[in-house]
């Protein structure tokens, strides 16, 4: 027969090994804890698909990498949004077409020496690829739109309509590029410098 004080001595042992264990897991999920930034890469603005991918993996401190011949402008103005709803970086690579809107769009923008933002005239798509050119009243409409969007967002009234001048004035099949020197001046505060000089936040 086992002696009583042992036998609680044994049962206050096994409880106290219980709450060493039920401490650190509690610990690992309570406690704050660091996690490495991730860049996310944005090629085809797709209708679709692009925004919600990119807004279920975003998180504060990514670095968004841009490097896109265009796609969907609704699309585009989707991601824009999401960009803009947390603390990311835009590595801006390649900003074509509707790619620009999510460019001028974000609140923390960085350039490489090759990073080029080029704009032309909306246009639409057939299925077979084919371009079919959007009505003068639908294209003031889309200019109209973005034109609202950049002065909401704190650009001047001159630097949003140079913006839209340029792509009203560039043809549906062709690109206007914007030189480094005008671009950072155009961003304003929301440059943040060369991408190799910016610093990743640690998220907690």
């Amino acid at each position: 027969v086992m002696d009583e004080k042992i036998k609680v001595e044994i049962t206050n042992k096994g409880w106290s090994g219980w709450w060493i264990v039920l401490a650190f897991f509690l610990g690992l999920f309570l406690s704050p804890h660091k996690v490495e930034a991730k860049e996310i890469r944005i090629g085809l603005i797709e209708y679709g698909v692009t925004a919600a991918n990119v807004c279920n993996a975003i998180e504060d401190g990514d670095l968004i990498s841009l490097r896109t011949q265009g796609g969907s402008v609704e699309e585009a103005h989707a991601l824009a949004d999401c960009v803009r709803s947390k603390d990311v970086v835009v590595k801006v690579l390649r900003a074509y077409s509707a790619g620009a809107y999510v460019a001028f769009s974000a609140k923390k923008v960085c350039l490489v020496e090759s990073s080029t933002v080029g704009t032309h005239t909306p246009y639409s798509e057939w299925p077979d690829g084919s371009m079919h050119q959007l009505t003068m009243k639908q294209v003031r409409g889309i200019l109209a739109h973005w034109g609202k969007r950049l002065y909401q967002q704190g650009y001047s009234a001159d630097d949003t309509f140079f913006l839209l001048g340029l792509t009203f004035m560039t043809d549906s099949g062709s690109m206007t590029t914007i030189n480094r020197d005008k671009l950072i001046s155009l961003l304003g505060t929301r440059y943040v410098g060369h991408c190799d000089s910016v610093k990743l936040k640690e998220q907690e």
